[in-house]
Parts: structure tokens; C-alpha cells; sequence
């Protein structure tokens, strides 16, 4: 592994690890992550950050989408593994699902401040549709609908139709 930096800053995959392998006598890159670690049988697991929408048209840096990937390597490449990108980003998810339960049963949530919806709307739909999880894409679409101004459900449903299931962020 070989690690590498931008110099500082605030971008979310500023600090990466190039990773290879040894495979036929040659030195191999298989990918490159932003954490990783070694399971308790000796193999590696491979983490990265979701930065595709950190500069996006609803929200800003702080409050843009972004959550872990679980990689693991598969024929010298690294592929995520959806089941594990959805279960380990459960917490974040679950606590935006309260907040926009509670946001959906006021008859006035188009007119509350835009930031408090986005953030969770933003992340959880991205979530849903980059994990194929299509029951939950549906209802946020439809909690979406109820909670955001026509412009920004436009500037969501935009954003969501470039979310590509199991995209790795440095192969774009």
C-alpha cells in the first residue's frame, strides 16, 4: 500500500492508500481507498468514501452526500460490495429517516428551511439507489415530492439519475 495526499484541504478523499498485489510474479494495482484494514483471517477489506456529490446543485460541501464503501478484491480489481455499503451506513441513514418522517407529517414541510430537508433527502436517496435498494428509492421519491419546492425536486431528480450502483469513486 501506498499512501498519497493532496497537501491539506478539506476534500473528503484528500488521503488515499494505493493498493496492490503481487499476482504472476508482477506488481498489480488493484485500487485505492481511503481506509482499509485486515479481517480477523488475515485478508483485507477495503473502504473508500463516496465523494461523487461533494459539489453538487442542492447542497453545500458539508451537508453533501457521502458515505462509506465495503470493497473487497476480486480478480486484481476492487468491487463493492453493496449489501455491506448499505448495513454499515445504517446509523446515518436511520437518523435522516426520523427526521424526514417527522418532516413528512407537517402540513407545512414545503415551506420549512431548505437545509434542514436537503441534506437527509439528498443522502438517503443516493443512498437507496447506489445500494439497489428500489422499495426505499420509491418511498423517498415520494417523501421528496411532498417535502421539496418543484425547483429543487427537479435539481434531486437530476442528481439521482447520474447515481450509478456500485461505482468506485477513482474509476469515473
Amino acid at each position: 500500500m501506498v499512501p498519497t495526499s493532496c497537501g491539506g484541504g478539506n476534500a473528503w478523499r484528500c488521503e488515499t492508500t494505493h493498493i496492490f498485489m503481487i499476482s504472476n510474479d508482477r506488481l498489480l494495482k488493484v485500487g485505492e481507498g481511503v481506509l482499509d484494514t485486515i479481517d480477523k483471517n488475515g485478508y483485507g477489506q477495503f473502504h473508500d468514501f463516496y465523494d461523487k456529490y461533494e459539489s453538487n446543485d442542492l447542497t453545500c460541501h458539508a451537508d453533501a452526500p457521502g458515505f462509506t464503501l465495503y470493497m473487497f478484491e476480486s480478480n486484481g480489481t476492487l468491487k463493492v460490495d453493496l449489501n455491506e455499503t448499505w448495513e454499515n451506513n445504517q446509523n446515518v441513514y436511520q437518523e435522516y429517516r426520523n427526521t424526514l418522517d417527522t418532516l413528512a407529517k407537517q402540513s407545512d414541510a414545503k415551506s420549512v428551511d431548505d437545509l434542514a430537508k436537503l441534506r437527509p433527502i439528498v443522502y438517503n436517496s443516493v443512498l437507496c439507489r447506489y445500494c439497489k435498494k428500489q422499495d426505499e428509492t420509491v418511498h423517498w421519491n415520494i417523501v421528496a415530492n411532498m417535502i421539496l419546492e418543484n425547483d429543487l425536486k427537479v435539481k434531486l431528480d437530476k442528481l439521482l439519475s447520474s447515481v450509478v450502483p456500485g461505482e468506485i469513486p477513482w474509476i469515473r
